[in-house]
């Protein structure tokens, strides 16, 4: 026997002992079972029994072992999938796309009357709609970061921030103001706590792009794109703003509340930091805190990155009809008024945050900034992805690099021309493949 059918025989194995390991025990519960394969929190517990009480003969419930997305794949191939799962991403997408697991839902919402691209926010756009234009799933939630502040500390340092919309230059002279150095020069507070994964909003208000028009070239050595990610390192190692990596070390080794960039900026380690709304889940949990938020700094582009989720349907399960039930449960009304008390980031329609009362929270009277949040998703853009190249080897290649500017090891031009040059030559072996010449290459 040779190699392929050995792989083959070992595979059918593997999902025949993943199909008996998995396979629900007898239940005496008349209700229809769903499982939903998310992570759990207030609010997706809060939402499973809302839907739960709507629905007496369905029993949703909550798997958060199993949400990995590869694990999602292996059990779904193996008949003991979730009836219904989370996608976070591109890469997401690709992956149960490419394993045939997601149900397509357009026929769904035309039944339904929902047009995406007109009723939703596009923060999940690039978990569940296809560049051909379908739909493999409903988005849960959408958010967009907005630079959150403490209120009091730059009461007490004179600094007022615009509310309208500012620039990066207007902002670096406020941030410097905020940062406090003890007299030997350490120092205590930043003004600004750099999220080094938000790097593509910052390529987008540069001017740059990821990838060309058509997917067919990584554009991240254009001066645009260059220019941006020196910008981020000028925000550490120029200005002074930003802790280096040996200062984040530094605040986590004195404990407080975690080491993370949330719950630093919770612990007042930072006078601002960009942000989702959904950062209330944890800031909600300190005491004292004088919190505000207003439209982030951005350069030539006001553009910023556009996020969320979504949820898809297993093709390969029994109940689809009943999971198409959870379906309309998040487009309801029911379901964006859990997110908004939730916090977790706002319900995909736009409709629904339209009305200027939905924003106020009366458990939550000191959070009057919620407009900020819905009002910055209309300058919203959503990941770039490039049909030709698998997401997650690029991110990996970005986060690698990414780590080396971070450090202060590699230049931003050097690695960013490093992830083109790799990423150019993969989509170009992609391309012969499927018998199409590569673009030209640029200077």
């Amino acid at each position: 026997m040779n190699g392929y059918p050995r792989i083959i025989l070992l595979l059918l194995s593997a999902l025949t002992f993943c199909a008996w390991y998995w396979h629900p025990k007898h239940s005496s519960d008349p209700r229809i079972p769903l499982s939903w394969a998310v992570g759990e929190s207030n609010s997706t517990r809060t939402q499973a029994t809302a839907f739960n009480a709507a629905h007496p003969d369905l029993r949703l419930a909550i798997d958060s072992d199993n949400e990995d997305k590869m694990k999602v794949v292996v059990q779904a191939i193996a008949g003991v999938g979730p009836d219904l799962f989370a996608c976070y991403d591109a890469a997401g997408l690709d992956t149960f796309l490419k394993a045939g697991i997601a149900l397509d839902l357009s026929e769904e919402f035309a039944r339904r009357g929902v047009v995406p691209e007109r009723d939703f926010w596009n923060g999940a756009d690039a978990t569940y709609r296809t560049a051909d234009g379908r739909y493999y799933g409903v988005p849960l939630n959408v958010a967009v970061d907005c630079l959150w502040v403490h209120a009091d500390i730059l009461a007490e340092a004179g600094v007022d921030l615009p509310t309208g919309g500012m620039t990066w230059e207007q902002f670096i002279p406020l941030a410097k103001k905020l940062t406090v150095r003890t007299p030997e020069g350490r120092i205590v507070r930043y003004g600004f706590g750099l999220n080094w994964a938000q790097w593509q909003q910052f390529v987008w208000q540069w001017g740059g792009k990821v990838f060309s028009a058509d997917g067919t070239r990584c554009t991240l050595d254009s001066p645009e794109a260059i220019a941006a990610l020196q910008f981020m390192r000028d925000l550490v190692y120029k200005h002074g703003v930003a802790p280096t990596p040996t200062a984040e070390a530094g605040m986590a080794s004195q404990g407080g509340w975690g080491a993370g960039l949330i719950t630093q900026f919770g612990a007042r380690r930072y006078a601002t930091a960009l942000g989702g709304r959904w950062w209330l889940v944890v800031l909600r949990g300190y005491q004292g805190l004088d919190l505000n938020a207003v439209e982030g700094p951005h350069g030539r582009e006001r553009v910023f990155m556009s996020y969320g989720k979504s949820i898809m349907i297993n093709r390969l399960a029994p109940h689809q009809e009943e999971a198409l039930k959870f379906m309309d449960y998040l487009l309801s009304d029911e379901h964006h008024a859990i997110l908004n008390h939730e916090a977790d980031g706002f319900g995909a329609r736009r409709a629904w945050a339209g009305a200027e009362t939905r924003l106020v929270d009366l458990q939550y009277p000191k959070e009057t900034y919620n407009r900020v949040w819905r009002d910055t998703m209309n300058y919203g853009r959503v990941e770039e992805s490039s049909p030709w190249i698998n997401n997650m080897v690029i991110a990996r290649w970005i986060d690698e690099q990414l780590d080396l500017v971070k450090n202060d090891i590699k230049s931003p031009e050097e690695a960013f021309r490093n992830i083109a040059a790799r990423a150019n030559a993969e989509i170009a072996r992609n391309l012969a493949k499927a018998g199409r010449a590569a673009p030209a290459s640029t200077p």
